[in-house]
């Protein structure tokens, strides 16, 4: 690199060089031979620490969050096959029944005998991962996959209490048997997920 012409103070007469320092911004040809600035590489990676850590603050609660979200989407799916069964059996005055999968359920008409093999009314497939189980009240409790469930032609069911796991995740609930609303709604998440 050159030296700047303008930079040789015993060549120039004092009283230029006060005039000529006092403008050298506008006229310096040593203007563009300033050293550019850039990041350091101890910058980026102070940088990169600091998001690593907020990072791993913020995994763990966003994964409990998603997990609370499935188990509350299939929850809700569950109580619109359930209205819709309540809304059928009293708009045709004859009783439906709920079958349970281990991985979703099936709304089907009771008037069609089970031996004709009918086609379900309504088919909800739980979310990926979700299982239903219905609680055995029982010395020590269980859960069992339910059986059929029938909702009668004014639209009342059996009191149940169901379980919905994702891992080691659940959300418990029961239904209330006159209008088949939510109530008793218990959620426990999965330790290792926060």
């Amino acid at each position: 690199m050159k030296p700047c012409p303008l930079s040789s103070k015993a060549s120039l007469n004092s009283d230029l060089w006060t005039s000529i320092n006092k403008y050298s911004f506008f006229l310096s040809p040593c203007l563009f031979t300033k050293k550019k600035s850039a990041f350091t590489l101890i910058e980026i990676v102070l940088a990169l620490m600091i998001l690593a850590i907020i990072l791993s603050i913020a995994i763990p609660s966003l994964s409990s969050y998603f997990t609370e979200q499935r188990l509350r989407t299939s929850m809700r799916q569950f109580e619109g096959i359930l209205q819709e069964a309540r809304h059928r059996s009293m708009t045709s005055q004859h009783p439906h029944r709920l079958h349970f999968t281990e991985k979703s359920v099936e709304l089907y008409d009771s008037t069609i005998p089970e031996k004709m093999k009918p086609e379900p009314v309504q088919h909800e497939t739980w979310i990926s991962g979700i299982q239903l189980r219905e609680r055995i009240n029982e010395t020590p409790v269980r859960y069992t996959i339910p059986e059929d469930w029938i909702i009668s032609s004014e639209g009342l069911c059996d009191p149940l209490r169901f379980r919905f796991t994702l891992n080691q995740s659940w959300m418990e609930f029961s239904l209330h048997p006159l209008d088949g609303s939510i109530q008793n709604l218990e959620f426990k998440l999965d330790e290792n997920a926060r």
